[in-house]
């Protein structure tokens, strides 16, 4: 079976590009300002250190840079698959036993054409008014991911009018829009077999 190709619009990969440089530009920012702290704070007012203890430092930081996520951005790919599970998970239980909204996301487990398997965040009830991307997904749909974004794309038949998410944004528009109605990105991506 050969492998789908897929095609992205250049504004689509410019913004997904612009998103990660943003995120990884300040993550820099935060690490050089707290080694910098705390290099200040263990080496004294007179001495500058940068040997072991600086060493030790960076090694340190490196949990909050892989943390982050940026590193999986990075090595990042397209793919197209097709979603076997959907599920709805709370992270905080805690505020259902004092009675406050709970944040619910709902997840996506995909299945790519080569056999891998992607759990993808689809719906974050924090972030969105609660159905902002009802009737997008559904289990046995096909989807593209494409590098760099947070979303899913529907794969949509001509006969199909449900709506398609933004891979940029996340906000839901009509199958017949050209362009996200939030942030103006395309959505014409397309997957064909090579």
């Amino acid at each position: 079976m050969k492998k789908r190709k897929i095609t992205v619009p250049k504004d689509v990969r410019k913004k997904a590009r612009r998103v990660v440089y943003e995120r990884i530009g300040k993550l820099f920012a935060y690490l050089a300002v707290a080694w910098i702290l705390l290099d200040y704070t263990y080496s004294g007012l007179t001495t500058t250190n940068f040997g072991n203890l600086s060493a030790s430092i960076f090694v340190l930081l490196l949990i909050p840079f892989w943390a982050s996520g940026v590193p999986a951005k990075l090595i990042d790919r397209d793919w197209c698959g097709e979603i076997i599970k959907l599920e709805l998970k709370n992270n905080d239980p805690e505020k259902i036993d004092n009675h406050s909204k709970a944040p619910i996301k709902q997840t996506a487990l995909c299945k790519s054409e080569d056999g891998k398997l992607y759990e993808v965040e689809i719906f974050d009830e924090g972030e969105y008014f609660f159905g902002e991307r009802e009737n997008v997904y559904k289990v046995g749909d096909r989807v593209i991911h494409v590098k760099w974004t947070e979303y899913l794309y529907p794969v949509r038949k001509n006969e199909d009018d449900r709506p398609v998410a933004c891979v940029i944004c996340g906000i839901k528009s009509p199958c017949t829009e050209k362009t996200c109605r939030s942030c103006q990105s395309s959505l014409e991506i397309r997957s064909e077999r090579g």
